[in-house]
């Protein structure tokens, strides 16, 4: 997985490459923008 920068509003994307074996079958991202979570 990789995480990229914090924006402004506290924007970040995280992708990774999941499947079985180690061998990726599918690409997973998720963009989150103005959450309080940290």
């Amino acid at each position: 997985a990789d995480k990229s920068g914090a924006g402004e509003r506290g924007s970040r994307g995280i992708i990774a490459a999941l499947g079985p074996d180690g061998k990726p079958s599918r690409i997973v991202v998720i963009y989150t923008t103005g959450s309080q979570a940290t």
